[in-house]
């Protein structure tokens, strides 16, 4: 008997473990909310208030939120934070008891303690019936649905996916907030305007409330019908202002109740890329970097190798000279290696030796290693600082570990003086906070010196997008790495001597937004601001069928002969080639504005750039155009007139097509006989040019005929010899 109840409830165990239990299913985060923890969740009607609960608290039984199939929804969660904390959030909406990527939603950067809020929109494909949803915050990096262990906390709750029964206007994103961008950069949102109920609902109109700096790109013809599931786009660009906050609202009027739904615009401009301390005499610096073409002017980038005069401080882990301190946080100093007599003056000081710190520091007197004056961070609050390094510059104050045992086997910090400059390179040098040995950056410091200087030295930062690691650049493009600091500081805790390009502190903030990163860039600092060369208004490109026209605006030109126009397909391994040239205009201080048309290009994508020449045969400057040209695909079937006619002997023919297919191109004579074939094979959509060469055939009047399988062209043209 005692078998048999033995068996049976052995039986009734084992069914039980295969009765579908939707608050069982999903996997239990474990971490520790001792130091951070999340104290307010509101979603739809969905409002919690909570304190930490160990980690983890399962409300998914007892609280509820209440949404609609294709509605957009704000998440607005409150943090308690102890350090830098990462945010994300999942919803089960295809019921299948697992919360994987495609239904995760992350918190774009790092925050503090605080409120924060993020879109939610419902897919229309989500399941109708309750399921879960999960919100969960870590320190230092972003969590996993099932974290275990390290400080943060997780949350769970429920949600009730029910389908509208009427038209509904969904807008994906609810919301638009471009963040802080560099003043005239412009950035593109997409909005995807749908109707997620039943019937059809109609838009009569959307428009943009104030457009000073926001532009509506809308080819939709209004009313707009939209039936049920389906969708409409509207595409706002935001023109970034100049050190200015931009907000209006779109307004979209449809036939509901609520006849207008307004769409927050937001956004803030600054002017990063140059500028001034805004002091003056000695203590005056002005900045620009590469791509301050609105500048009085600019460096250029340009990378420096070393030659058999450099000296190697570390190379591949490896100290390679005398040195303070040690390979993760020490100092080389550099002392009577100038030329006789040369010197470099900072804030209105002279220095003969320089004293090169690991982490990104460049010195005019030996800085402490030992903390609290020195550490491997910038100072919390940023320039100025007296307890910190002073009389400084630091190209990149980072935490880097060229002794670090991710830190490439490239790694080297070396130093070269030259004549009338030094260069000082930190190659490929690993940063702390990295998970591979792809997380390393490259850049370099040119200090100008001279002998019994008069005005402050000259000094380039150059940052190497081409030679930095790709773990290191999704970090940076992220706000994901450690504290960093840009900038330059004279003695002590001045004010009036510093400039600060770039600094984010240790909560993840951006306090000044120099960037550094993106593409190859240089950054000067010199006491004129026409001692940074060249200046470029504005460069820009249009194009018609397969030409492309640039113009380009001078602020001022000085001894200039010429613009070299060079053209390039776009591909970093591509060479530019030299298509054109424009006369300068010599020495003027006024505006100019110049033109200059690349004709008859075949379809693809080009990148174009200006060489600017002197009188003397030195180029001054070199710079690019932003965005990439392209040449589309023909949209029409079509044969041009010969270029020159009449000719003798060789003339051009150019014609496009817009599909592929097999072309034929042939030469006719006055009786109708084929007298030459050009073309006779399959050629894909695009533009194209063909010489002829009559040499051969008597003057006269001949026909150029133009062939596909729906279209036939034939056009005239003169022999004349």
């Amino acid at each position: 008997m005692k078998l048999l109840l033995s068996i049976l409830f052995s039986a009734l165990f084992l069914l039980s473990l295969n009765v579908k239990d939707s608050y069982s299913q999903y996997c239990i985060p474990q971490p520790d909310c001792t130091w951070d923890y999340i104290s307010n969740v509101t979603f739809s009607d969905l409002n919690v208030t909570s304190e930490c609960s160990g980690g983890y608290m399962d409300s998914s039984a007892t609280h509820f939120a209440n949404i609609l199939r294709g509605n957009t929804y704000t998440l607005s969660f409150t943090v308690v934070e102890g350090g830098l904390e990462y945010f994300r959030a999942w919803f089960d909406w295809n019921g299948d008891y697992t919360l994987d990527t495609t239904e995760q939603y992350s918190y774009p950067i790092p925050i503090t303690g605080g409120t924060y809020t993020m879109d939610i929109t419902v897919p229309g494909s989500a399941i109708l019936d309750t399921t879960r949803m999960r919100v969960c915050m870590t320190w230092y990096s972003y969590p996993t649905p099932c974290v275990t262990g390290g400080w943060g906390e997780a949350e769970d709750y429920s949600v009730v996916i029910t389908q509208p029964t009427e038209p509904m206007l969904s807008v994906s994103p609810g919301s638009k907030d471009f963040g802080t961008l560099l003043t005239g950069d412009t950035a593109s949102q997409v909005f995807d305007i749908s109707n997620s109920g039943i019937g059809t609902l109609n838009i009569s109109s959307i428009v943009i409330s104030d457009t000073t700096y926001f532009r509506l790109i809308d080819t939709n013809t209004y009313p707009a019908a939209i039936d049920t599931a389906a969708h409409i786009y509207v595409t706002v660009k935001f023109i970034v202002p100049a050190d200015d906050t931009a907000s209006t609202n779109m307004v979209i009027t449809d036939d509901l109740l609520d006849a207008t739904t307004n769409i927050p615009l937001d956004g803030i401009g600054v002017q990063a890329s140059y500028g001034s301390n805004g002091q003056t005499g000695d203590n005056l610096y002005y900045f620009a970097n590469s791509l301050a073409t609105g500048a009085p002017s600019h460096p250029t980038y340009e990378w420096t190798s070393p030659s058999g005069d450099s000296v190697t401080l570390i190379a591949n882990q490896t100290y390679c000279v005398a040195f303070a301190g040690s390979v993760d946080d020490g100092r080389f100093d550099i002392t009577g290696q100038l030329p006789p007599g040369n010197s470099i003056k900072f804030f209105g000081n002279d220095y003969t030796n320089f004293y090169i710190g690991t982490n990104g520091i460049i010195g005019f007197t030996q800085f402490p290693l030992e903390f609290p004056n020195y550490d491997h961070d910038p100072p919390t609050n940023g320039l100025p600082s007296a307890t910190n390094v002073d009389t400084a510059l630091f190209p990149l104050w980072l935490d880097i570990d060229f002794g670090h045992v991710n830190a490439p086997t490239s790694g080297r910090l070396w130093y070269e003086i030259k004549n009338d400059y030094l260069v000082i390179s930190y190659d490929s040098a690993y940063v702390r906070g990295g998970t591979s040995s792809d997380n390393y950056v490259s850049f370099q410091i040119v200090i100008q010196h001279s002998n019994t200087p008069t005005m402050n030295s000259r000094v380039i930062f150059r940052y190497s997008d081409d030679y930095s690691g790709s773990e290191f650049k999704s970090r940076y493009n992220a706000n994901t790495l450690r504290q960093h600091l840009i900038g330059l500081e004279g003695t002590g805790a001045d004010a009036s001597q510093m400039l600060q390009y770039r600094f984010r502190n240790s909560s993840g903030e951006i306090i000044n937004h120099g960037p550094i990163f993106g593409s190859n860039l240089a950054l000067a600092f010199g006491p004129n601001e026409h001692m940074l060369p060249v200046d470029l208004l504005a460069f820009d490109a249009s194009v018609y069928k397969n030409d492309v026209t640039l113009t380009w605006t001078t602020g001022w030109e000085e001894n200039n002969e010429r613009f070299d126009i060079q053209r390039r397909v776009n591909n970093p391994e591509a060479q530019w080639k030299t298509v054109g040239s424009v006369k300068g205009s010599g020495t003027v201080h006024e505006e100019r504005t110049y033109t200059f048309t690349d004709k008859k290009l075949v379809t693809g994508k080009y990148e174009y750039r200006l060489v600017q020449v002197d009188f003397d045969g030195n180029v001054t400057a070199d710079h690019n155009l932003k965005n990439v040209v392209e040449i589309g695909i023909p949209t029409v079937f079509d044969l041009s007139q010969n270029y020159p006619n009449p000719f003798n002997p060789t003339t051009k023919i150019d014609f496009q097509i817009p599909v592929e297919g097999l072309v034929k191109l042939n030469i006719i004579d006055m009786a109708g006989r084929e007298v030459a074939t050009l073309v006779n094979e399959t050629l894909v959509p695009g533009y194209y040019t063909y010489d002829f060469n009559a040499s051969k055939l008597a003057s006269g009047i001949y026909f150029y005929r133009l062939i596909t399988k729906n279209n036939v062209i034939t056009k005239k043209m003169a022999l004349i010899k």
